[in-house]
């Protein structure tokens, strides 16, 4: 959201600029403050040993449902963030420097639903927080796209923000709690499928958009997040999960 206002005070080639500056900062950070590596590995790093630890995982019904329900909420909050910009430009007819502003808006909706969802939401079961929210997403995409003037662009989208971090953090939540494999393997499984959800939201989008223009964006997103909703809210847990505080 930070580049985005900075894209639109000065230019995308200021904003990538600074993009770059900032990865090589960070990267300068990590090198200068994470301690070296001590233990070395006394083996040698094997397929089958490697392939062997996502089994459980890959065996385990709950946790393919949980995962499918990571990229779902990928594919259709980045199919909804990838053509907002264009979106708001050309339809609702926001300056560049506003768009940027809106997606900065946006970014902080977003924090305020991943604190949200790992605080206030603590005392509530993950599967129906997703289930939910899920539904709350979808359920305000639409209007986002049929109905485009700023007064009702606006705030769905910032309402949407909240609802698509609140999935994050509580998919992330049930993951940790329900998985049978390492805490390690689950997670980097399951932001391998977030990003294969958030390449085929942008493709998908585009998609929508080539067929039916942003209606048909509107009315097509909703649809992968009332399907993640229906796989979250799938029985047959082995056990009911609880939210980290």
């Amino acid at each position: 959201p930070l580049l985005a206002a900075v894209g639109g005070i000065t230019s995308w080639r200021v904003a990538l600029a600074a993009a770059g500056v900032a990865a090589l900062g960070v990267a300068w950070f990590v090198a200068a403050v994470l301690p070296a590596d001590r233990l070395r590995p006394s083996s040698r790093l094997r397929v089958r040993a490697l392939l062997a630890a996502y089994t459980p995982l890959l065996q385990h019904p709950p946790s393919l449902r949980f995962l499918a329900v990571s990229a779902l909420r990928g594919l259709w909050w980045v199919g909804l963030l990838t053509y907002m910009g264009a979106f708001l430009g050309t339809v609702v007819g926001f300056s560049p420097p506003h768009v940027g502003l809106v997606y900065a808006l946006a970014g902080g909706a977003y924090t305020i639903g991943s604190i949200t969802a790992g605080s206030h939401l603590g005392g509530l079961s993950p599967r129906p927080v997703v289930a939910v929210s899920s539904v709350i997403g979808g359920v305000l995409v639409a209007p986002i796209f049929l109905f485009p003037v700023p007064w009702v662009v606006l705030p769905l989208l910032l309402l949407t923000s909240v609802a698509a971090a609140i999935c994050s953090v509580s998919v992330v939540a049930l993951l940790a709690d329900e998985s049978p494999a390492g805490a390690g393997t689950t997670m980097v499984l399951n932001g391998s499928v977030l990003n294969l959800g958030t390449a085929g939201g942008a493709v998908l989008g585009g998609a929508l958009i080539a067929f039916g223009g942003y209606v048909a964006l509107g009315l097509g997103l909703p649809l992968f997040a009332l399907a993640a909703a229906s796989l979250a809210w799938w029985p047959g847990s082995h056990k009911t999960a609880t939210h980290p505080s």
